[in-house]
Order: C-alpha cells, then sequence, then structure tokens
C-alpha cells in the first residue's frame, strides 16, 4: 500500500465519520 492509499483510506475513515449513511459500505475498504 502506498502512501497515497494510505491517506485516501485515512480519509475515507475520517470522512465516513461525518456520513452515517456511508459507514454501511466502510467495512469493504477494511478488506
Amino acid at each position: 500500500m502506498t502512501k497515497k492509499q494510505t491517506k485516501t483510506t485515512k480519509h475515507t475513515i475520517e470522512f465516513s465519520n461525518n456520513t452515517p449513511g456511508f459507514q454501511a459500505t466502510l467495512p469493504l475498504y477494511c478488506m
């Protein structure tokens, strides 16, 4: 995983915290 992907994933997690409906798809990024 590159630094860019890591930063994107971290941003996605932070974004999901402010978007309840987005949390449903969050596990897909963790797999």
